[in-house]
């Protein structure tokens, strides 16, 4: 009996434990993960939201908490509470500004603040064809450069331009078979009446025409230039004011944002060589650059025009620049006597390894030549001479530059050119100056200064008799001619005898002795003069 209720007891309790736990599960008991969990792997779960959403943050949370706004910008979703009630975005805090609306901009910061900028200021575009629109703030113009133009301020239009060094630019207009040139005031674009215009024939250098006369009309500018004679060549005119520029100037930027460096101007290269004090960017149309060259010389009248001094430039240690600034609407002029010698373009020198020194000449007919005991080669446009070893007599000197062993001497030069200047040779009394073109010749004047002719013979004449003469005798005088004046040149006579000379045929000079005494006179051997004198 003990036994039975032992085990009906034990049987009751069990089934009280399986209606509880029914009572249970039919309840949904909740497991707690935190703590009734191990090793849990959600990877192959059809879906996995760990995260609470909705559109708008919740006004309160708990540190910790993680919450994904259903409205916020892709990437910026995900918010976490980092104190009570206190949401911070997770997600995109760190990362890039959004990039939207920004194309051809660049990240910048200002030192708190990420965003992204656009180029302004002398630089525009975007970053990978960036182009220099100014240089320190001040516009720069975007019309083609000529050969050998400068960058020069423009007051009136506020900002940097190509043009000539220190003067308007030039025009020129070639002609063919021509006695009238009319050049009209539209094309040369001066804007003023002051002009200088000079013409130059075909040849090779070209040398200077001169026209019979020029006029300029004071209203239209017209410039109007009549010839003796047809002829070809082309006109350049000089003058102040005017729109003459010729097309622009650009550049390029690269390097590091940190560190940009310029290096080009409205996308046409400037040389990366060092320039020296006092040098300006000079555009060469060989080079296809900017470089930095000495500023040409130049003269002209009223602000006009100019004409280059012939420079020359260091480009590296086997070459040297010829006449950069040198072009046919800016020639590069040598003058010798009445014929003028143009250089129209640029040439180069390259020199072999050696110790030595160039001498850099404009000779006497015209041709820009380097002379040196060196190994030099001259690209056409200049002519290389050996054994110099000074400059030769009539040439017009522009540069000394020394060769190392390694090369041209970069600071090896010494600059010779001078201004464009003549010396008036006036004949005086007695001389004539004649001007061959290339040199000026003085000549004794045949009218004012008397010529010379003599000639000397030992005559012996016989014992002249009373009141007689002698035979002729004669002296042989080149160049006299009958009719000569002659002034004799006798020897020791005895006194009562008279002596007589005339020119009795070409270069013949008769001599006959006269004794008008009462008693005979012996004549002893002598030598006797004839001198004829004449204009020559």
């Amino acid at each position: 009996m003990k036994l039975f209720f032992s085990v009906v007891r034990r049987w009751s309790l069990f089934a009280l434990g399986l209606g509880a736990g029914a009572l249970a599960g039919h309840g949904q008991t909740t497991i707690d993960l935190r703590t009734q969990s191990k090793s849990v792997d959600f990877s192959a779960a059809s879906a996995t939201k760990p995260l609470k959403t909705g559109t708008v943050l919740p006004a309160s949370c708990g540190t910790g908490e993680l919450f994904f706004q259903l409205g916020a910008p892709a990437g910026k979703n995900t918010y976490g509470c980092i104190a009570p009630n206190t949401w911070t975005l997770q997600s995109g805090s760190t990362g890039l500004p959004d990039g939207t609306n920004h194309a051809n901009q660049v990240l910048s910061t200002d030192g708190t603040n990420a965003g992204w900028q656009a180029f302004s200021g002398d630089v525009t575009g975007a970053p990978q064809s960036l182009r220099v629109s100014g240089l320190q703030g001040r516009q720069l113009a975007g019309t083609q450069p000529a050969d050998g133009q400068v960058l020069r301020w423009n007051s009136s239009a506020s900002d940097w331009e190509p043009g000539q060094v220190g003067t308007s630019p030039n025009f020129a207009k070639t002609f063919t078979n021509a006695q009238i040139l009319v050049i009209a005031g539209t094309e040369h674009n001066m804007g003023t009446p002051n002009l200088i215009v000079n013409c130059y024939d075909t040849s090779s250098p070209a040398a200077l025409l001169q026209p019979a006369g020029i006029t300029v009309d004071v209203t239209t500018f017209n410039v109007t230039v009549t010839f003796a004679a047809a002829r070809s060549g082309r006109c350049v005119v000089n003058g102040s004011g005017g729109s003459g520029l010729t097309p622009s100037a650009g550049g390029d930027v690269a390097g590091l944002l940190s560190a940009a460096k310029v290096q080009g101007l409205q996308n046409r290269p400037v040389s990366p060589n060092i320039p020296t004090d006092g040098q300006v960017l000079t555009w060469s149309q060989t080079a296809g650059q900017w470089q930095a060259q000495a500023p040409a010389a130049g003269s002209g009248g009223s602000g006009g025009g100019q004409f280059n001094a012939l420079g020359v430039t260091y480009a590296n240690s086997t070459t040297l620049n010829l006449g950069a600034g040198c072009s046919a609407s800016s020639p590069c002029n040598a003058r010798f006597g009445n014929i003028v010698y143009s250089v129209v373009s640029s040439s180069t020198a390259v020199v072999q390894p050696g110790i030595g020194r160039a001498y850099i000449y404009i000779a006497s007919n015209g041709v820009l030549t380097v002379g040196s005991n060196l190994a030099v080669t001259c690209s056409p446009g200049c002519v290389a001479v050996g054994n110099i070893t000074s400059f030769p007599p009539n040439v017009i000197p522009l540069y000394m530059w020394n060769a190392l062993a390694s090369g041209w001497d970069p600071a090896g030069a010494t600059d010779l050119r001078s201004s464009l200047a003549t010396k008036i040779v006036a004949a005086g009394l007695g001389l004539i100056a004649i001007d061959s073109g290339i040199q000026s010749t003085i000549a004794v004047d045949a009218a004012a200064v008397p010529g010379y002719l003599t000639g000397t013979a030992s005559l012996s004449f016989a014992t002249v008799a009373a009141a007689s003469c002698t035979n002729e005798l004669s002296i042989g005088v080149p160049g006299a001619s009958p009719g000569d004046s002659v002034a004799p040149g006798w020897p020791s006579l005895p006194a009562n005898l008279i002596g007589m000379m005339r020119v009795v045929s070409n270069d013949i000079v008769g001599v006959k002795l006269c004794n008008p005494a009462g008693a005979a006179a012996a004549v002893p051997l002598g030598i006797f003069r004839a001198t004829i004198i004449r204009s020559l």
